[in-house]
């Protein structure tokens, strides 16, 4: 669509002309992210009826799904964020501003979200009541409606239903006939500018605008705020196809797999349901008045002349039916299943807690079987590495904004943003290191000092020199070897 000089004027016009809710233009967007999001949560609800399963019969979840955006998360964010202030005198600052919004923990949370429903949506915002630093929060695309172009955000609204009351008839009462009443707010966001409308409509329907004081959810909001950054707000994209207006979830190119492996699971459970318990047929006399059997009994006592089940055949009173069948070609099949998923995305099978009988366990071996891991996240990585200091940027900048303005009147943090660096998940093994840097040292290639940095990055000069120290004396109180013997 063309775009005008005011993109978060007009999707908020978009917004107000909606003929129905959610926007028509985002259906397709909306259907992944709720399929993603199914598969991550286990619904059993939206997998079921992708799956055409019959309503009366029992459907089981594998977690497998929820594992895959669990590993990929574990392999970037396991460790605390590290990132350096381009100025020194800002580091300060920068480590308050992680931790007030305990950001190892809020990136893990987003990658499941990228990873499963293809991409995540990030704004900061400022309430001062609630933390004395601005708030970084991640969002579903369930809650977004952006303005794209191509691939770039211009404007995005936050949509956030806020209250909910029955119908009411032209009497004022309430009505069940009649279709709720529902309050969105949306936070609409665009460069320099930040504005809060509030919606009264259906659940079919955006409905009309309200002024914000018409709820108390939303009556000490700020219209309009305009703090001057570039837009704070954005997304992370877990990968693009042919539509860059919406991410790729992980679980699109195997979607038909997972469901074949809940089928798998839900047969399993069934088939040993049917035979892990024997059945029992008994002779009417032999159950209660509520149609119970008293399965304790041990003894029974037939009558000479037999008869059916003991009344006219010869056959017992009580007959069990034993049912059997052969579990190890169901669960290969279902072993299979996850590996192959799990080959599909890139991860081993480890890596979402899969043991692996007769796995090399040196450092060298264990990289090289994470080798397909560890490229598949570092593709994700690399999103990460480009917005993740412009975000941190922007959390800094917002907080420098003189308090007249919204901020907090911190200092200012300059041009140049943070310098984020994401982890090895993979870290070397100790004993593996030790060994290299010996050799190396051995081989005059590498000094003593040079080597106690590589084995000890987080200690400073001084630390070091005192190392050095301590190793010179030790060779130095070692005692020479006695001269030879005379002959």
């Amino acid at each position: 669509m063309p775009i005008d000089a005011d993109p978060g004027g007009q999707l908020l016009a978009e917004l107000d002309a909606a003929p129905a809710w959610p926007l028509p233009r985002e259906h397709g967007a909306r259907a992944s992210a709720m399929t993603g999001r199914a598969f991550r949560k286990g619904d059993r609800g939206w997998l079921s009826g992708m799956q055409g399963w019959d309503p009366g019969r029992e459907y089981l979840v594998d977690s497998l799904p929820r594992r895959i955006a669990f590993g990929f998360a574990d392999f970037l964010f396991a460790e605390d964020l590290d990132a350096k202030a381009a100025d020194g005198g800002d580091q300060d600052a920068l480590d308050a501003v992680i931790e007030a919004n305990r950001m190892s923990a809020r990136l893990h949370r987003a990658e499941r979200i990228v990873v499963s429903e293809g991409e995540a949506w990030w704004k900061v915002h400022i309430n001062h009541a609630v933390s004395g630093w601005p708030i970084l929060t991640w969002n579903s695309r369930l809650d977004v409606v952006p303005l794209l172009y191509g691939d770039r955000v211009l404007a995005c609204a936050f949509v956030t239903e806020r209250a909910r009351e029955c119908g009411t008839n032209d009497e004022g009462e309430a009505d069940a006939a009649q279709p709720d009443r529902v309050w969105r707010h949306a936070e609409v966001h665009s460069a320099g500018t930040v504005r809060n409308v509030l919606y009264r409509g259906t659940p079919d329907e955006l409905g009309r605008r309200v002024g914000l004081e018409s709820r108390p959810e939303t009556a000490g909001y700020n219209p309009e705020w305009q703090h001057g950054l570039p837009m704070l707000a954005g997304r992370v994209v877990n990968d693009f196809d042919d539509d860059e207006t919406a991410g790729v979830s992980e679980y699109d190119a195997i979607a038909d797999l997972l469901l074949a492996l809940n089928e798998a699971v839900t047969i399993a459970s069934e088939n040993a349901r049917l035979t892990g318990k024997d059945r029992v047929m008994a002779a009417g006399r032999f159950t209660r008045a509520d149609g119970a059997f008293d399965a304790s009994l041990e003894v029974f006592q037939v009558e000479p002349d037999g008869g059916t089940l003991g009344e006219g055949d010869g056959k017992p009173p009580v007959v069990v039916i034993e049912k059997s069948y052969d579990a190890e070609p169901l669960w290969l099949h279902i072993r299979s299943l996850v590996q192959t998923c799990l080959s599909r995305v890139g991860l081993v099978a480890q890596f979402v807690g899969q043991d692996v009988e007769g796995a090399a366990e040196t450092g060298v071996g264990i990289r090289l079987r994470f080798l397909p891991t560890t490229n598949a996240a570092k593709g994700k990585a690399r999103e990460w590495k480009a917005d993740l200091p412009s975000i941190l940027h922007l959390l800094l900048r917002a907080a420098a904004l003189p308090v007249n303005q919204g901020g907090f009147g911190a200092p200012d943090p300059g041009e140049d943003p943070p310098a984020v660096e994401l982890p090895d998940p993979l870290p070397r093994d100790a004993g593996e290191e030790i060994r290299d840097v010996s050799t190396a040292v051995t081989s005059e290639v590498m000094s003593r000092r040079t080597a106690i940095q590589a084995l000890h990055p987080d200690w400073d000069d001084g630390q070091v020199d005192e190392e050095v120290a301590a190793i010179a004396a030790d060779i130095d109180s070692v005692l020479p070897p006695p001269p030879p013997a005379a002959a």
